[in-house]
Formats: C-alpha cells, structure tokens, sequence
C-alpha cells in the first residue's frame, strides 16, 4: 500500500472528473485504489466518472461498495441516479430521499433535492418537481441554475408570469444564463407581451448566433406580430441551419401563400409537401385544422 502514490492517481483523476474526461479519471482512480484499496472516496469517484460516461450498471458497483464501509449521502443520491437512467426510477427516487435524510449541511442537501427534482421532472411528475426546486431554493437563494431550471419547470406547467420571474432572476444572478432568456421569451409571447419578448429573443440569438430553434421561434413572433418580411428572413435562416426543420418549412409555406403569385403558390406548396415529408405528424394536425 502507497498512500502517497494513491494521492498522486487520485488527484489526477479528480482533475480529470473536473475536465469530464470520464475514462481517464477513471483510469486514474482504479489506480489509486490498487496503491490504496481502502481508499472509498476513490471509489466514490470512480463511480462518478463511470456514471459520467454512461456505465451506470458498473458505476452502481461502485456506489455500493462504499455504501457498505460509508454512510455517504453522494454515494446514495448518485446510485439512485443511475438506477433512474436504468429505467429504475422508483428505486432511484428511494436512494435519493435516503441521501436527503443523511446530508449533514444545506449545501449537500440542496445537491440532493436539486437531484429528485430532475428525477420527477423527467417522469413528468412537474408539480412534484416543482415543490423541490422550491425547497432548494428556500435553502439556497443564490442559485441561478436552481432558478434557471424553475423557471423552465414553471414554463412547461403554463405558469408564464412565475417563469418570467424566475429566468429573470437567473440572469440577474449571473449573465451567463442570458440563453435561457429563450425560455423568457416564450413565456413573455404566451402572455402577448410581444415586444419584450422579441427583445429577448434578439439577445439569445447574439449569444447564439448558429442555434436554428432560436430563428424559428423568433420568426413566428415576428409573423404573429405583422411582420412577414422579417419572418421569412428568420424562416430560411432556420432552414439554413437545419435542412430538416419541418416547423420552418410548414411556417414559410403559410408566408409564401399570402403573397398569392404563381410562383410562391408554387414555393408554398413545395414547402407544405416538404414539411409533411419530414414530420407526418404535421400533415395529420393540419387537416385536423382544416375539417
């Protein structure tokens, strides 16, 4: 046993883990644990970067282990994630409610709630969900991504005034999150706040100059708001970025019908075949729509 070479591997791995080069810190961490085989918080770790790169039946080993020499909080949250990846959700869920019962300080506990948050949002239980982003951010008020993933939540409940505030918050928190003013566009659009939300989806699309949602989205407002030139614009810059955008196509098409030429009733239809070619599903909604 090398305690010091085990130190040497074991802070290698965790400078890895911090690089999300999951196969190298785990590399690194089983090394550490062959110079120290009691070393549990590299086996901790090597269950991290093995849940990192998508082994989760492996890493669960790992996390059993030091289960049955630790009462480690990390080690049962992180099992119960990746027993939910396994399609194992209920299990999951039971790990993580024991994790919360064995966190000795808020900062862990936050991690853990913020966990079962993810977990029931996922399984669509999103009232669940959003009980436990408020009991995070009870305990942890400065979060902008406890806000920022709140708000989403809020969002996907229709409930666009607390989602306006939350991405709102996230922002004010820390600029980095301006992408997720995307989110308090829609919300501002939901609530015919059209000229704020515009305003928002400008500033994502500087952020993100080559995401085609953002032109997609921003076109229909424009459409919606009277300003079809603008929104052809944003249409084929979308399609542009992603031949394979049905939505786009199907939107253009309505534009090039109200032009009500030859040719971009010919453009127009092209578009709608396209669009139906790409997603079925769309042609079902429109005929829906048209009987």
């Amino acid at each position: 046993m090398d305690d010091k070479e085990a130190s040497l591997h074991f802070q290698q791995g965790f400078m890895y883990l911090q690089q999300q080069c999951a196969n190298e810190a785990a590399l690194c961490f089983t090394q550490a644990l062959a110079a120290s085989p009691g070393l549990w918080q590299a086996q901790l770790n090597r269950g991290n970067a093995l849940m990192m790169a998508g082994r989760y039946d492996v890493a669960i080993r790992d996390f059993e282990a030091v289960i049955a020499i630790e009462k480690s909080a990390l080690a049962h949250m992180n099992k119960g994630l990746c027993l939910h990846q396994l399609g194992r959700s209920e299990d999951g869920l039971k790990q993580i409610e024991l994790a919360t019962t064995m966190a000795d300080n808020n900062s862990l506990r936050v991690i853990i709630i913020s966990a079962k948050a993810e977990i029931l949002s996922d399984l669509g239980q999103l009232p669940q969900a959003l009980v436990a982003y408020d009991q995070a951010i009870a305990m942890k008020s400065d979060s902008p991504t406890l806000f920022s993933y709140r708000g989403q939540l809020n969002y996907r409940l229709e409930q666009y005034i607390q989602a306006v505030e939350d991405i709102s918050k996230a922002v004010e928190l820390s600029p980095a999150f301006e992408p997720d003013l995307y989110y308090r566009a829609h919300s501002l659009w939901k609530l015919k706040r059209f000229k704020e939300a515009l305003d928002d989806f400008n500033v994502v699309i500087e952020s993100e100059p080559e995401e085609w949602t953002n032109y997609l989205s921003r076109g229909r407002l424009l459409d919606e708001m009277g300003l079809p030139d603008a929104a052809m614009t944003d249409l084929n810059k979308s399609i542009r970025l992603n031949p394979e955008c049905a939505q786009a196509y199907f939107h253009r098409a309505f534009l090039y019908a109200l032009k009500d030429d030859d040719r971009s009733r010919e453009k127009s239809a092209i578009d709608f075949q396209k669009a139906f070619t790409i997603d079925p599903t769309i042609r079902t909604w429109y005929q829906s729509q048209q009987s």
